[in-house]
């Protein structure tokens, strides 16, 4: 995460490899060194899984139960101290920031009369709706055919999804971004070879790179969900399915999306908000004349308003509060 960081590092004017990405692709036109600083920064990120995974080797974690976890009391100063500094996680990570960001918006009023705001917001909801349903639908298919093949073929893509969640979207950015152009020059060719105007850059220049982008960063999200909630069903479900002559298919759509249902809707809240909130890859990936809420905040900040910038950060708290508020009841009931 703090690798992959680039608003905060960049805000600051501290030079990190990921300010590097992106100064070199937007800001020097030169997306062959945006690639190789790309390059670098995941043979480093490899390095780092493939010692964590010798690590652990091959430990194995299981619950002895299902269910809520017994709570430890505490008392004296101890509870005085959790308490304070529970309290001081929320009053510096949530209430003071969002106090200044409300302060900003009633001291500067022109965001009201700011018509593009209300165009950014349905463009990062539907995108950000758009991913979200195309990576768990993804996610099901994925967690499905793992469960029932053998082989190891079928947990390849989760485990690929894995890795790209653990790189730094500027990282999965250039990833997408290259072969893609180097395909539309290829395919741009080959129309004019036929006698035909070439479409130009009909993927990259498009929100097809930024929504791929999305699915490819955040699938191991919506895996981690539906693959958790499978577990949770009973082989003996499969085997009655089975018996009863039920194809798989039928086995998906009539009992294990029934029972996963809330898993489903958990999915695609998880994978919303990371899109709604996601900065490098939106950047590098935007259409012209394109915008998210991440990247309208951005644009402000860099120019040092901040008012301007308010009101729209206060959305992405919220955009990402309401979904957190639902998944806590979900798990509540």
């Amino acid at each position: 995460e703090a690798l992959g960081d680039f608003a905060t590092v960049h805000y600051f004017a501290v030079n990190t490899l990921t300010t590097a990405v992106y100064d070199s692709w937007l800001g020097h036109g030169s997306l062959s060194a945006a690639a190789k600083i790309s390059i670098l920064m995941l043979i480093g990120v490899m390095a780092i899984i493939a010692i964590e995974r010798w690590q652990r080797g091959r430990q194995r974690f299981y619950h002895k139960y299902r269910g809520q976890a017994a709570l430890f009391h505490l008392v004296g100063w101890k509870a005085k101290a959790a308490t304070i500094y529970c309290a001081f996680l929320v009053l510096a990570g949530f209430l003071l920031p969002a106090m200044i960001l409300l302060g900003y918006i009633f001291e500067s009023m022109s965001w009201s009369q700011d018509g593009q705001l209300g165009e950014v917001l349905i463009q990062t909801a539907w995108l950000a709706l758009l991913a979200s349903v195309i990576t768990t639908g993804l996610a099901i298919i994925f967690s499905f055919t793992n469960r029932i093949s053998s082989g190891a073929r079928a947990a390849l893509p989760g485990k690929l999804s894995a890795v790209s969640y653990m790189m730094p979207s500027t990282v999965v950015a250039i990833a997408v971004l290259v072969p893609m152009t180097l395909f539309e020059i290829k395919f741009n060719d080959f129309w004019v070879w036929l006698g035909y105007q070439p479409p130009g850059l009909f993927l990259s220049g498009t929100v097809f790179a930024l929504v791929f982008a999305f699915v490819v960063r955040f699938q191991a999200v919506a895996n981690g969900t539906i693959e958790s909630s499978l577990l949770a069903v009973s082989p003996s479900l499969d085997m009655a399915a089975r018996n009863m002559g039920k194809s798989d298919s039928q086995l998906l759509f009539s009992i294990h999306l029934p029972l996963i249902k809330k898993s489903i809707f958990t999915a695609v809240l998880l994978v919303f908000i990371e899109c709604m909130k996601e900065l490098p890859a939106a950047l590098l990936l935007r259409p012209f004349n394109f915008d998210t809420l991440a990247t309208y905040v951005y644009q402000y900040v860099s120019d040092e308003q901040l008012e301007q910038a308010a009101f729209a950060a206060i959305l992405i708290v919220l955009a990402g509060l309401y979904p957190v508020i639902r998944l806590t009841q979900t798990e509540t009931k």
